[in-house]
């Protein structure tokens, strides 16, 4: 990992409730990692902006949930794997950039 701290964070609505940075950011620490895990609190008319951009909003990654999985899915081009599972739970920057969890799927944005 580089000098620069990265950012991943819980995409959902509401956010607050998820447990995800406090168990994260534990491992994060453990690991000695220069990272951080958010809350990213995104309503369901603002997540397409949110996800096709999210390295401009900071980040490198993260953890989708309700109610933006099926929209995210629909964002995307799944490969047969991921089709066959569903919804993801995770994306990123990369063009492989959204799982669940093992199967990977290809953005149809630049994320």
């Amino acid at each position: 990992m580089s000098e620069e701290s990265k950012a991943v964070c819980i995409i959902a609505w509401p956010a607050s409730h998820s447990r995800s940075p406090l168990i994260h950011n534990y491992w994060i620490k453990q690991h000695k990692l220069n990272a951080e895990y958010r809350h990213e609190a995104v309503p369901p008319d603002q997540i397409k902006e949110f996800v096709t951009h999210l390295r401009e909003h900071g980040y490198i990654g993260g953890n989708v949930t309700v109610p933006h999985k099926e929209t995210v899915l629909a964002l995307s081009e799944p490969d047969e794997r991921a089709k066959a599972v569903g919804p993801p739970t995770a994306c990123g920057t990369r063009a492989t950039s959204c799982a669940r969890p093992i199967p990977t799927w290809k953005a149809s944005s630049p994320i």
